[in-house]
């Protein structure tokens, strides 16, 4: 009898100076235990921006722009820096964090209607499980979120050095649930 042999199917994309925009709902990138790396890259998306699902998988952007309607990364696992960006939501959260370690580095986040950085959402669209992600912040980021909390961990770690959190109308940083 013939046996297949296991595949790990991962793949790594390095993006340069590109402009990426979805219609419809849809997320603009979906990392399944793989690798991505932005630079000097715009996303401009009606859905989540960028969907990291993969317990490897890695994002990395510098000096880029995340603009998404719905939610700017949802986070389920892996590993996500940024450095020198932007990323935002009008309708949901800037970051939605289910597991994994988050690094932000003179980077701005803001929500327009829900949390700039949330370990979960009031919306049970995301019907994700809680898990304890590492959130670190530092040099100069900005997280800010105009209706609700800041930072919104009701469980997890955060690092939060040299750095602002504020929150237009309700409390700016709330730990715990």
């Amino acid at each position: 009898s013939y046996t297949a042999p296991h595949q790990e199917y991962t793949s790594t994309a390095f993006l340069e100076r590109v402009e990426i925009e979805t219609e419809k709902r849809a997320t603009s990138i979906v990392c399944d235990g793989s690798g991505v790396m932005l630079t000097r890259t715009s996303i401009k998306s009606t859905g989540a921006g960028i969907h990291i699902r993969g317990i490897q998988s890695s994002v990395g952007l510098i000096d880029s722009t995340v603009r998404a309607r719905r939610c700017g990364i949802v986070f389920q696992n892996g590993r996500l820096l940024a450095k020198d960006s932007y990323i935002s939501a009008h309708w949901s959260c800037g970051i939605f964090v289910n597991e994994g370690n988050i690094k932000l580095s003179r980077t701005g986040v803001r929500a327009y209607r829900e949390r700039a950085i949330a370990t979960r959402l009031s919306s049970p669209h995301y019907g994700l499980a809680y898990a304890t992600p590492h959130i670190d912040i530092r040099n100069d980021s900005e997280i800010c979120s105009f209706p609700t909390f800041a930072l919104d961990l009701p469980t997890g770690t955060a690092q939060i050095r040299n750095s602002e959190v504020r929150s237009m109308e309700y409390t700016a940083i709330r730990l715990g649930s």
